[in-house]
């Protein structure tokens, strides 16, 4: 049998990444999906504005299906 390698350490220390703290200044894009009562399911992205915690959109996805 092989042996495993171990796996790479990071060397260094980690350092957080300094966004402003001004609205429209990063946003997080997440899918979100569910199911109607028929059985039918639909997926919608989500943009979000970080520092402000504000919906700018909500997309449906076109043609997503699921089998």
């Amino acid at each position: 049998m092989r042996k495993r390698r171990s796996r790479r350490r990071a060397v260094g220390t980690r350092a957080p990444i300094l966004v402003q703290a001004k609205p429209n200044a990063r946003w997080s894009l997440d899918f979100v999906h569910d199911q109607f009562a028929c059985g039918r399911r639909f997926r919608v992205l989500n943009i979000v504005d970080d520092v402000t915690l504000e919906c700018l959109a909500a997309i449906p996805a076109a043609g997503w299906r699921v089998n």
